[in-house]
């Protein structure tokens, strides 16, 4: 599709390379293929697979998926489960209530969520607002670490964390 697509409906899968902007509002959301315009997606559950070439944003009841973003993502859903092949060259932004963040995130990464889990590689700076924070084994932080919550994080000591680690105890 040359224009901007704009799709309601209760299931829309997407394949091949959607050249402009892209809205969709649905019950299941699966994105393949190539998307080459801003991305907007409200759905209940949004699977992304495909290659997203500008900024995306997803609001859902679970957001999972392996995609490259080569602008910023935001994400606000109950909970977002990005994957090992995920790539965000911009800033990334996720509010969650679970949230479990692999992949690679080139720019910097905020996270609020009840439960956070960190397994992938941030090139920038890592802030977390949490309940429960936990920076898994194979997990590389090249920025620094800030985060808040009621409890120190469980940061796993083969965890790689190159710049500052602060804590701020809240409720």
């Amino acid at each position: 599709a040359n224009g901007d697509v704009v799709a309601v409906g209760g299931s829309i899968e997407t394949t091949g390379t959607l050249n402009n902007g892209v809205v969709f509002v649905g019950g299941r959301i699966g994105l393949g293929g190539s998307i080459k315009g801003p991305l907007l997606v409200f759905g209940g559950r949004v699977v992304s697979k495909g290659e997203i070439l500008n900024s995306a944003k997803f609001i859902g009841g679970t957001v999972t998926g392996e995609s490259t973003v080569g602008g910023n993502l935001q994400v606000a859903a109950g909970r977002v489960d990005l994957g090992k092949e995920t790539v965000v060259r911009g800033t990334t932004w996720i509010a969650a209530g679970k949230a479990r963040l692999q992949g690679r995130y080139e720019g910097e990464l905020r996270v609020a969520a009840r439960e956070v889990t960190i397994d992938g590689e941030v090139l920038g700076d890592l802030m977390i607002d949490a309940v429960e924070v936990v920076i898994a084994p194979s997990a590389v932080v090249r920025g620094n670490l800030l985060y808040r919550g009621p409890a120190e994080a469980k940061i796993h000591p083969d965890a790689r964390i190159d710049g500052d680690v602060e804590f701020t105890r809240s409720e």
